[in-house]
């Protein structure tokens, strides 16, 4: 009898700590999720406020509808500040390419840097070719090459957009 009292008290005890990292989870990607609408919305504040909390409360894997990471939003407003700090915590996610039939479709990190305007002064010129730089780095030899959904190239968007450097 009290092995079998033991035994429940040990299933429960389980089920307990199961459900309770379930809920840590949930408010993981909450922050993930958090963090996506912050980049979207350009909001520094909410930004800085995600940041600065321990890297493991906030899921910064998690992708919008489309696809798209944190990374890829703050290489689209050519923050090298975010990028950076994104990946100190996250490099796994310059390879991430964004959902097939999606727009942008098959878009890596890098695609997003490679489509922005060209920067009209000479801080944002080299601010944008210093992330550009971190995420070549950084990325597997197919992330480079990578074909998007819509037939085009890293290459053909920087040219496209006057990136001549």
């Amino acid at each position: 009898m009290h092995e079998r009292c033991t035994e429940m008290e040990k299933i429960t005890h389980d089920l307990l700590e199961e459900k309770k990292q379930e809920q840590e989870q949930a408010i993981v990607d909450k922050r993930g999720q958090d963090l996506l609408v912050a980049f979207q919305r350009g909001d520094e504040a909410e930004v800085a406020a995600v940041f600065a909390e321990a890297p493991h409360r906030v899921n910064f894997s998690v992708v919008d509808a489309s696809g798209m990471s944190a990374l890829h939003y703050a290489c689209r407003a050519v923050r090298l500040d975010w990028v950076t700090k994104i990946l100190h915590i996250a490099p796994q996610l310059v390879d991430v390419l964004t959902f097939l039939g999606r727009t942008p479709s098959q878009w890596s990190c890098l695609n997003c840097a490679a489509d922005v305007a060209k920067p009209k002064t000479q801080d944002g010129l080299e601010e944008h070719a210093a992330m550009f730089d971190i995420l070549v780095h950084r990325a597997l030899p197919e992330t480079i090459a990578n074909v998007t959904g819509f037939g085009t190239t890293i290459v053909h968007q920087l040219a496209a957009r006057g990136h001549i450097k």
